[in-house]
């Protein structure tokens, strides 16, 4: 299903109330830190009064002081406004865009991918320690079933991965492990290698394809097979479309995908209404490029037989 900005307007329209109601807690908030702030720029203004009454050194320990107490005061208040806004904003408005977009939507905002996942899908280059990361989603788009959550995996030292992370369930089941990772990202590729036995280049025919990805498995037919001409050009377009060094893998009844993004998703500004079009339809973009996954991908229909 492909949604257009006219899709986008009906739901804005159906969802406004709630973000109404949303946005009253967000001006409560912003509101006491406004007042806070005036105050403390009132203080700043009072400042060269001080100086004559009292002496430089006391004026300026004074002003560090007021302007850390008055800082610790604004930050207290944006951190409890994020505290409540947060558990609100997902509750109610991702909620109503997950279950505007997709069915059987079980949605965990402090959950996120677990460990085992990320390890078996062979694309964050060794096995994962420990994950951060929310707003884990199970849902169901068609007939095929989706997993994906933000997530940051670490290793015993370091970070392999920040990004979304998505794992898509299949009827059939394959016997080898076929890695298809960017060209570009060597280090990665190198590091996949130690996870596949008996790894090997597998060899494409689609030159545009092998410029763009370095593809390994552990069978050279099958993992040939799974990559049908029309499945390598839907992957080549939703790179495109992403505009990530997306990667894939093809491992038992699964499909993994990796696309690297720094942003923070689903999470409220303070600073700006919640209420606006702008503001919605960054989220509303997000869940439609999800959705383009299956469409592009064409994972609906049956790849294999």
């Amino acid at each position: 299903m492909e949604f257009s900005n006219k899709d986008f307007d009906t739901f804005f329209a159906k969802i406004y109330p709630v973000l109404e109601e949303v946005e009253i807690v967000r001006e409560k908030w912003l509101n006491e830190m406004q007042i806070l702030f005036k105050w403390f720029v009132a203080f700043l203004v009072s400042v060269p009064i001080f100086y004559f009454l009292i002496p430089i050194e006391f004026t300026i320990l004074q002003l560090i002081i007021t302007a850390l107490t008055f800082y610790g005061l604004i930050n207290g208040k944006r951190q409890k406004a994020f505290k409540e806004l947060t558990p609100i904003f997902k509750n109610k408005v991702i909620t109503e865009l997950l279950l505007y977009f997709y069915e059987d939507v079980r949605y965990l905002p402090r959950q996120r991918m677990s460990p085992v996942v990320l390890t078996n899908s062979l694309l964050l280059g060794g096995k994962v320690k420990r994950t951060t990361g929310d707003d884990y989603t199970e849902c169901r788009i068609g007939n095929t079933h989706i997993h994906f959550s933000e997530v940051q995996a670490w290793g015993i030292y370091d970070i392999f991965f920040t990004g979304i992370f998505i794992a898509v369930r299949f009827n059939k089941t394959f016997t080898s492990k076929t890695v298809i990772m960017p060209r570009s990202n060597v280090s990665l590729y190198t590091k996949v290698k130690i996870g596949i036995h008996n790894e090997m280049n597998i060899k494409l025919e689609d030159i545009e394809f092998r410029k763009e990805f370095t593809v390994v498995g552990e069978d050279q037919v099958e993992s040939r097979y799974k990559l049908t001409p029309s499945l390598m050009h839907r992957m080549l377009e939703y790179k495109k479309k992403v505009n990530k060094k997306v990667a894939f893998s093809l491992i038992d009844n699964w499909l993994y995908v990796a696309i690297p993004n720094n942003v923070n998703l689903f999470e409220v500004n303070l600073l700006k209404p919640i209420t606006s079009k702008e503001f919605m339809k960054t989220h509303f973009d997000y869940f439609e490029l999800l959705t383009g996954l299956v469409n592009d991908l064409d994972l609906n229909t049956k790849i294999w037989k």
